[in-house]
């Protein structure tokens, strides 16, 4: 996601704070539509709360879904989970997308893209015995 510069607002955005004549900046989201800014650090600082804005939700999901690896007692249970946890990864890399490439990276979204890749990576090597 890249930050554009405007010099001079045409018309009043007074929902951003940011009125006609007033300089500013903006980014496009895949989702959400334009999001305006008085200054260029606001908009990194959005940006990466955007980017980040569930990781806290990683961590109990993670626990919860080692958890469940330990119930896993047929293929569709273990093919369940996976489709989760594979639903999961890829919010993380669309909202990786939406990072400026010079903070890709070293954003520590990475490493939660990773933990998950592991992740499915183990469940996919659990054998099921058909008892």
């Amino acid at each position: 996601m890249e930050i554009h510069f405007v010099k001079k607002a045409r018309k009043d955005y007074p929902e951003f704070n940011i009125f006609k004549g007033d300089e500013y900046c903006y980014c496009r989201p895949k989702r959400g539509g334009k999001r305006r800014f008085k200054t260029e650090d606001e908009a990194k600082l959005w940006i990466k709360s955007y980017a980040e804005g569930f990781m806290g939700e990683q961590a109990s999901n993670v626990k919860e879904w080692r958890s469940r690896i330990e119930e896993i007692s047929c293929e569709e249970e273990k093919d369940d989970l996976i489709q989760e946890i594979q639903d999961f990864l890829d919010e993380k890399e669309s909202r990786l997308d939406n990072i400026p490439d010079q903070l890709k990276e070293s954003h520590i979204l990475n490493d939660h893209i990773t933990e998950l890749q592991e992740l499915l990576q183990e469940i996919e090597d659990i054998e099921i015995s058909e008892d």
